[in-house]
């Protein structure tokens, strides 16, 4: 075991200092500070950046429900500016439905006195059948055979009024259809259902019978082509769906129990017009039945006037207004579903699939129910709802992470610069520490190693100046040993100097690897041979190649320096020095069965100092520079170096260097 005193014995570790420990915590400290100021302006910056998104937001909603608003009466007002005759109204209000969907139906009255739309007529059945034209009807007993009861009523459908020949026609149809005469049945009805309803009624048919003889032409149709009575189907229901409020009051049974049904609509969807049928209905109701003495009070053109019905969901809605001097007043019925779907889809393509509108107490009429951040009420037409905008929109706004990251980023690269300046500085000083307790070790080891043979210089020296010694033999022999100790002294420091340098320049020139090769083997072979060893050489003709051959030479001399030194004493040393050639490369690989190098060395074994320390290994000489020379001599000739597992537990270390010609 070393002593104390015994140089070989390892230094104290090395520690950084505390003071170098106090600016580490000082630096993270401050770097800690700079995180949470980054942490507080971020959090801060979004916060005042949501805070303005929903101001915008808030704006925008505004100023599309004020928009709205402001458009839905500024069209009502000019409609019913440009009301002059009763006449005139059922062109106008076609045209304006065909644009507007959400304008159901334009009133004109006076207080008592609906003007438009005029109160339907109904069919007199007994007036119509005391028309001359039964009377051979009428005449006819009972069980009087269909033909001749068919003949007695074409005498009303060749020269009675429109009333009467439509009753007759249909009675007429009943028949055919009940003999089976479809064709007959078709002939007789087809002459009045060519109008549509609006016009047989505008000549004088009762809105229901001119209904039902179109209800039946349809059964007589689906009897004869039922794809084509499918077709005809959906425009005669949009045609009662126009009618005015009173027709459709004459026929809503008729609508909702023949029509709808067999539209193939989603219950849903055949609920919705049905109610639309009955708000129309509801209005034109309300207008006739209502005291409008005191409504839009004095005289002249008053302001727009809603009127909402208190009951209805979804109620109907009434814009109107007193018409120029007098009683006159003018209104605009609207239909609030559709109202909403038109606000819906006005937005903008950036609001619209975030708005949701829903009514005084909460219920949801359209959107998909998130929570809202922004809710803005209607004023003027729809006064019982609010419009929103759910949490998403406000989500989506803020996605955009670099209008909150951008003013932050001097601050985030200071923080990292710091960071990677911290680890940067960490990193070097345990670098450093590791030098300087590799350099320790090498100048104890070097130390060592040196005063060895001094030591043994300077004691036979003291023999001779004092004599001791029995004779001339013995005196030369103390000569001998100082000149071996010093040749041994010489070489060591040759040795360290040699390798704790980098490679020098020289000039590159052209040799041939397989014949440098030889040389070495021939010069090293006897050493392994005072070692019981054997080195052998695997050559491949390679040819001359452009090298700086005396770094070469240095570089494997130093590799087979290594497989001598690190034999494994319990067995012969075997040494194997290959030259192969591999494409553009020439490579060189020392080959041995000693002590080999750990898996997890075999990178580190090319740095300065670095040693496989174990058993029998510091009896080796070496320092920890060897390799280090080779690693550098490799770069230097452009080449590389690498360490692998050798034969039985050995180290083989493949060089490499261009092949240049």
């Amino acid at each position: 075991m070393a002593s104390k005193s015994d140089p070989r014995q390892p230094p104290g570790k090395l520690r950084v200092p505390f003071r170098r420990v106090g600016v580490y915590l000082l630096i993270a400290c401050l770097l800690l500070m700079l995180a949470l100021e980054g942490v507080r302006e971020a959090n801060a910056f979004r916060q005042a950046n949501r805070e303005r998104e929903m101001i915008q937001a808030q704006g925008a909603l505004a100023r599309l429900v004020e928009g709205w608003e402001d458009e839905i009466v500024t069209r009502a007002q000019g409609w019913l500016s440009e009301m002059e005759t009763v006449e005139t109204l059922r062109t106008r209000q076609s045209l304006v439905r065909d644009h507007n969907v959400w304008m159901e139906a334009l009133y004109l009255w006076e207080p008592g006195e609906v003007l438009w739309p005029g109160s339907a007529v109904d069919e007199d059945i007994a007036g119509l059948r005391a028309h001359s034209c039964f009377g051979p009807w009428e005449a006819l007993p009972p069980g009087t055979d269909a033909l001749e009861v068919v003949a007695a009523l074409r005498t009303c459908v060749d020269v009675a009024p429109l009333a009467v020949r439509a009753y007759a026609s249909s009675l007429i149809a009943v028949i055919e259809l009940d003999e089976d005469d479809i064709p007959a049945a078709e002939a007789v009805l087809r002459p009045l259902t060519q109008t549509t309803l609006a016009e047989a009624q505008h000549s004088g048919m009762a809105i229901r019978r001119a209904l039902s003889l179109r209800l039946q032409y349809l059964e007589v149709i689906r009897r004869l082509d039922p794809v084509l009575a499918d077709r005809m189907l959906p425009g005669l229901a949009r045609e009662v769906a126009q009618l005015d409020g009173p027709s459709l009051a004459s026929v809503l049974d008729l609508y909702t129990g023949a029509l709808l049904p067999g539209l193939g609509l989603l219950p849903s969807e055949q609920e919705e017009a049905a109610m639309r049928a009955t708000r129309r209905i509801a209005v034109w109701r309300e207008v006739s039945g209502r005291s409008w003495e005191s409504a839009g009070g004095g005289t002249g053109r008053s302001e727009m006037k809603l009127l909402v019905d208190p009951f209805g969901d979804p109620p109907y809605l009434l814009l109107y207004t007193r018409l120029g001097v007098g009683a006159l007043f003018g209104g605009v019925q609207l239909d609030q579903p559709r109202l909403v779907s038109a606000f819906i889809e006005r937005a903008d393509s950036s609001l619209r699939p975030w708005i949701s509108v829903r009514d005084t107490g909460g219920h949801l009429l359209v959107g998909d129910g998130s929570p809202l951040v922004v809710e803005i009420a209607f004023t003027r037409v729809l006064p019982h709802l609010r419009a929103g905008l759910s949490a998403a929109y406000l989500e989506t706004q803020l996605a955009d992470e670099r209008r909150v990251i951008l003013p932050l980023i001097p601050m985030f690269i200071g923080l990292v610069v710091g960071v990677l300046a911290l680890a940067g500085l960490m990193r070097t000083d345990r670098q450093q520490m590791g030098l300087l307790e590799q350099q320790r070790e090498f100048i104890a080891r070097v130390t060592h190693e040196l005063k060895t043979p001094l030591a043994g210089i300077r004691l036979m020296a003291e023999n001779l100046e004092f004599g001791a010694f029995r004779d001339d033999k013995q005196r030369q022999l103390f000569a001998q040993r100082i000149i071996k100790e010093t040749d041994r002294l010489h070489l060591r420091v040759d040795e360290v100097l040699r390798v704790a340098t980098r490679p020098l320049e020289e000039e590159v020139q052209r040799a041939d690897p397989t014949q440098l090769v030889t040389e070495l083997a021939d010069r090293w072979r006897p050493l392994f041979e005072q070692h019981k060893g054997e080195l052998s050489v695997e050559l491949e003709p390679i040819g001359p190649v452009i090298v700086k051959a005396g770094l070469l030479r240095d570089a494997l001399y130093n590799l087979v320096d290594n497989a001598l030194k690190y034999r494994d004493p319990a067995r012969p040393a075997r040494v194997v020095i290959r030259v192969t050639g591999e494409r553009r490369w020439v490579v060189f690989e020392v080959t041995d069965n000693g002590l080999g190098v750990p898996a997890n060395m075999r990178k580190a074994v090319f740095e300065r100092f670095r040693r496989v320390e174990g058993p029998g290994r510091g009896t080796s000489g070496g320092h920890g520079l060897g390799l280090a020379f080779v690693a550098d001599a490799a770069r230097s000739l452009r080449g590389k170096v690498e360490c692998r597992e050798g034969v039985d537990g050995g180290a083989s270390f493949v060089f490499r260097i261009p092949r240049r010609t």
